[in-house]
């Protein structure tokens, strides 16, 4: 990533300070977010690499998608052979959101940090931690405004505005 890229993602990940985090979600493998940022909502979609942590623990990551729910995992008749993934709620990440990820939910943001590489890492005012890894060549994560055209995109070693 060049330098150039680097502070432009720096400046304009800032837009999130004091915002407020409204909804997180899934669709297949792509986890969005929605946050308030001054009556406008700001949106970050992610197909790479997450994971949530407090006080040095991981809470939930991206790959729990792939995890069946506890529900589930408890049942005698469960078997991995007919396990669906991708049906919305069958899951440990959706069940995480559903559960404990609610405290998420008008949580502010306290602080954003950006690495060299467009690594991302949200700090909310409940002590969770959001981190969003480039960890591909392709596109790994995206933000954008509301009704708007444009797209800041993080891949690979760079940034396409």
């Amino acid at each position: 990533m060049k330098v150039t890229d680097f502070e432009f993602l720096k400046k304009r990940m800032q837009i999130l300070n004091g915002s407020i985090c409204k909804k997180i979600g899934r669709s297949c493998n792509l986890i969005w977010f929605h946050f308030l940022v001054d009556d406008e909502l700001f949106f970050i979609n992610v197909q790479s690499a997450l994971r949530f942590t407090k006080h040095g623990n991981i809470l939930c990551a991206n790959l729990d998608i792939y995890e069946p729910k506890a529900e589930l995992l408890n049942n005698p008749s469960f078997s991995y052979k007919t396990f669906n993934w991708d049906v919305q709620g069958e899951n440990y990440f959706d069940e995480w959101v559903k559960t404990e990820g609610q405290q998420l939910i008008n949580a502010a943001i306290k602080q954003i940090y950006v690495s060299e590489f467009g690594d991302l890492r949200i700090s909310f005012d409940n002590d969770i931690q959001l981190e969003l890894f480039n960890n591909s060549l392709t596109e790994c994560w995206r933000c954008f405004e509301d009704d708007s055209d444009n797209h800041t995109v993080v891949q690979g070693n760079e940034i396409e505005e």
